[in-house]
């Protein structure tokens, strides 16, 4: 009798604690989700050193931009130059998920050399000087001289090419008088297209392009519709006409860069 009433106690016991145990919170469980998971110990972790904490860690090079990147492999997450704070170019994105600004210009133009950068289309653009309204053929880059495109009519036989050009490209001009060496290291300057002088943008041209012409520049664009005639632009309102090759001009030399 006295072992079954020990036996009864015990397992009362046992009921009891059982009963005491699935009532109490399980040690560890955060979330109370009712078991110890790796969750709970990243928010224990995230707790301690107060920053979001994951199993796996961002990874650069997977596509994916993460918090901690910028952007990642070619994903710039719709960021660009001008994003950045530039006036334009090509974003890219390094190594290490953060931006590559290297091909980001700040401005567009840039005249701190010899000559004039574009950086949006990769022109780069002769410099004049002697704005004294007296022309002087001997300089080439004398922003008052004006040459015919074509002497005979329609050829390209004027002195914006045999004399002007040929002085910028190291040739010699008709009077005979050889020029040595090419116009900032350069040998292929050239009259600009008709579209490459109506996309300079602000007409009348900005601070970089002074001095300018008070008149009209020749392009290198004959009109389709009359062999005699070529396209010049207006250096006031970039306007661009026609006229007879024959008349004299200003001239601007351009060349695609390097």
């Amino acid at each position: 009798m006295r072992i079954m009433i020990i036996g009864a106690a015990l397992a009362a016991t046992i009921l009891h604690a059982g009963v005491a145990l699935s009532a109490d919170p399980v040690c560890g469980d955060v979330n109370s989700s009712g078991k110890v998971t790796s969750s709970d110990a990243l928010l224990v972790l995230k707790d301690a050193v107060g920053q979001p904490v994951a199993l796996e860690c961002p990874r650069c090079g997977d596509g994916t931009i993460d918090a901690i990147e910028d952007c990642d492999v070619g994903n710039l997450n719709g960021a660009t130059c001008v994003t950045q704070g530039f006036a334009g170019g090509t974003l890219a994105c390094a190594a290490g998920c953060t931006f590559d600004t290297s091909g980001c210009y700040a401005t567009r133009f840039d005249a701190s050399g010899d000559t004039i950068i574009d950086h949006k289309t990769g022109l780069e653009w002769e410099k004049k000087d002697a704005s004294d309204r007296v022309p002087n053929l001997t300089d080439p880059h004398d922003v008052d001289n004006s040459y015919q495109w074509s002497s005979s009519g329609t050829a390209p036989d004027g002195g914006a090419f045999t004399d002007f050009l040929a002085k910028l490209n190291g040739g010699t001009s008709p009077d005979g008088v050889a020029t040595t060496g090419c116009y900032a290291g350069h040998c292929d300057w050239r009259l600009p297209t008709v579209e490459e002088l109506t996309a300079l943008p602000g007409w009348p041209l900005g601070a970089e392009f002074q001095p300018d012409a008070a008149s009209d520049y020749w392009s290198a664009s004959t009109d389709a519709n009359d062999p005699s005639f070529a396209w010049l632009v207006g250096t006031v309102d970039g306007f661009a006409f026609s006229d007879f090759k024959t008349f004299n001009i200003f001239v601007r030399a351009v060349r695609s860069g390097s």
